[in-house]
C-alpha cells in the first residue's frame, strides 16, 4: 500500500507532467520549424504518367514576363468530364503566378453566384455556360468547353451514342493564349472584304459571319470591313478575309491584293461550291502563290452525316491545324485546294503546304463551263481542301512585320453562324487567324494532353465483398486492436 502511494506522489506526478509538457513543446517546435522550412524550400513533382499537370517552359516564361493581376472564373457544371482537369491545371498556374485569382462557380448549384457572374460579364443565360473567363483590367477572354478538348465522334458516326467523349485536353494552350490576350494591350486588325457578295461579318443570319467576327474580337482582334474604291488602300498590318465571293473582283482590285501580299500582307480566302464554274478574279492570284482552287465539289462517302456535308479528318503538322490532329472539321461540299500542277512558281522562299484532307475514300465531282451540270463523283483518294502559303524575308518590310502568309479553304459555309460551332470549326478559325497574325507562336509549343479513362469492372459478388470490407472489416480491425490493448493492460 505504501509502495503504491509513493509511486503516485505529487513530486513524481509533477515530473511526469513536466516531461510530457516539454516533450509536447519540443514536438510542436519541430513541426513548426519543419513546416517553415518546407514552405521556403520545397520541390514539386507531377507523378501522372502523361505529365498532365506539368506546365511547358513556354507557359512558365510567359507567366514570369507579366505583372498584371488576372481574375479567372470557372463557370462550369462540376459534373462535366473536363472540370477536374481545369481545376488541377489552374492550380499549377496559380503556383507559378500568385497574382492569378481563381473562382469556381457552379451555375447549377449556386444560382446567386451564377447570376452575379452573368451580370458582371454580360453572359447569355442559355448559350454562355461551361466556360472559363479570364479578365485583367477591361480585357476579357472567354474559353468555352468545346475549345478545351478534342472529342471522339466515332460513337456518333456509328450510331452507338449521341454524346462525344473528350480525348485530349487542350487547357494549357487555351489558358496561356488567354493570359497573353488579356495582358497584351496591342490589338490586331482583321478586315472582311465586301462588295462582291461575300459573307457579312455583321449578319446574324445562318449564313452570316457575326459569330466568326465575335470570335476574332474575343481574341483581341479588331474587326472591320473593307471595300475598294476611291483612295482606299489595304493597311499592311491587317488580316484580309475574303469569304465566299459571288461576283468577280475587278482586275485593279486583284492587283491591289497582290501588291498587299507582296509587301508581307496576310490573307484568309474562303471559297465554296456556289462559285464552282465561275471566275472570281482570284484564280490568277492563287496561281502566282502556288495553288489552285478546283472547279469541283469534294465528298467522302465514309465521313458524312447528310448528302452534302463532309467530315475532314486528316491534318498535317502545320501550326494552323496542329491542334486539330485528333479532331474533325465539318464542311459543306468543299472545293479541292491543291498545289498548282507543273511545278512551283519561281518565287524565292515560297512554302506551299496542303494542311487538311479528306480520307482515302474522297470523291470529286468536276464542273465544266458555267451553266454546265456537275459530273458524277469519281474516286479521288485523299483530297486536300485547305492550304497554307508562307514567304519569308520580304525585302523592304520592317522585321517585326514578318512574312507573307495565306490560308485558302475550299469552303466558306463552315465558318458561318450555323456551322462554326460544329466539331472543330471554331478551333480552326482561331488557330488559322493566330497563325496568320503571328500569334500562333505564343502557343505553338503547347500541345494537347491525353485524357485517359480507367475502369474497374466488378461482379455482384465482388462488389458485395468490397462493400462489407469497407463498412465492417476496416472498422472491425480498429476495434479489435483496441480490445487487445485493453486486455493486455488489465491482465
Amino acid at each position: 500500500m505504501d509502495e503504491s502511494e509513493n509511486s503516485f506522489s505529487p513530486a513524481k506526478r509533477f515530473r511526469i507532467g513536466l516531461h510530457v509538457l516539454v516533450s509536447s513543446m519540443a514536438l510542436l517546435s519541430i513541426v513548426v520549424m519543419a513546416n517553415y522550412l518546407a514552405s521556403r524550400h520545397y520541390s514539386r513533382w507531377d507523378i501522372t504518367r502523361e505529365g498532365r499537370h506539368h506546365l511547358t517552359p513556354l507557359t512558365s516564361k510567359i507567366l514570369k514576363s507579366i505583372t498584371n493581376e488576372i481574375h479567372v472564373v470557372v463557370f462550369f457544371d462540376r459534373d462535366k468530364p473536363v472540370f477536374q482537369s481545369i481545376q488541377n491545371l489552374l492550380k499549377e498556374y496559380r503556383y507559378q503566378y500568385p497574382k492569378m485569382i481563381v473562382e469556381a462557380v457552379d451555375y447549377y448549384r449556386d444560382a446567386g453566384g451564377a447570376q452575379r457572374i452573368r451580370t458582371q460579364y454580360q453572359l447569355n443565360s442559355e448559350k454562355d455556360q461551361d466556360l472559363v473567363i479570364f479578365s485583367s483590367g477591361s480585357s476579357v477572354k472567354k474559353i468555352y468547353q468545346r475549345e478545351l478538348a478534342d472529342y471522339d465522334y466515332s460513337g456518333i458516326l456509328e450510331g452507338k451514342t449521341n454524346v462525344a467523349r473528350p480525348q485530349n485536353f487542350k487547357g494549357e494552350q487555351a489558358f496561356t493564349s488567354a493570359v497573353v490576350s488579356v495582358t497584351d494591350t496591342r490589338q490586331s486588325l482583321a478586315l472582311f472584304l465586301q462588295g462582291h457578295g461575300e459573307r457579312d461579318p455583321s449578319s446574324e443570319d445562318e449564313m452570316g459571319y457575326s459569330r466568326f467576327a465575335e470570335l476574332l474580337q474575343e481574341k483581341n482582334i479588331r474587326v472591320g470591313t473593307f471595300q475598294f474604291g476611291g483612295t482606299n488602300s489595304l493597311p499592311l498590318d491587317a488580316l484580309l478575309i475574303i469569304a465566299g465571293p459571288r461576283v468577280a473582283l475587278m482586275p485593279a482590285e486583284v492587283e491591289q491584293i497582290d501588291e498587299f501580299l507582296g509587301k508581307g500582307g496576310r490573307l484568309m480566302a474562303l471559297m465554296d461550291f456556289q462559285s464552282v464554274g465561275k471566275r472570281t478574279g482570284l484564280e490568277r492570284l492563287f496561281s502566282k502563290w502556288g495553288l489552285e482552287v478546283g472547279d469541283d465539289r469534294v465528298r467522302d462517302p465514309n465521313y458524312h452525316l447528310r448528302q452534302d456535308d463532309l467530315f475532314i479528318v486528316n491534318f498535317s503538322g502545320h501550326p494552323a491545324v496542329r491542334s486539330l490532329v485528333k479532331a474533325s472539321l465539318y464542311m459543306i461540299l468543299p472545293r479541292s485546294v491543291r498545289k498548282i500542277s507543273g511545278g512551283m512558281p519561281s518565287t524565292d522562299g515560297l512554302k506551299v503546304e496542303e494542311i487538311a484532307f479528306t480520307s482515302e475514300s474522297g470523291e470529286v465531282a468536276v464542273a465544266g463551263r458555267p451553266g454546265e451540270p456537275v459530273s458524277a463523283p469519281r474516286r479521288a483518294g485523299t483530297t486536300p481542301v485547305v492550304m497554307a502559303v508562307e514567304r519569308g524575308g520580304v525585302t523592304g518590310v520592317k522585321a517585326d512585320r514578318g512574312s507573307t502568309r495565306i490560308v485558302v479553304a475550299g469552303d466558306s459555309v463552315f465558318l458561318g453562324n450555323q456551322t462554326i460551332e460544329q466539331l472543330a470549326n471554331r478551333e480552326f478559325a482561331n488557330d488559322a487567324a493566330n497563325w496568320l497574325l503571328d500569334r500562333a507562336l505564343l502557343v505553338g509549343e503547347i500541345g494537347p494532353k491525353a485524357l485517359k479513362e480507367y475502369r474497374l469492372t466488378l461482379t455482384a459478388a465482388q462488389l458485395n465483398t468490397l462493400r462489407w470490407t469497407m463498412m465492417a472489416g476496416m472498422p472491425g480491425v480498429v476495434v479489435l486492436m483496441g480490445l487487445m490493448v485493453w486486455v493486455r493492460r488489465n491482465a
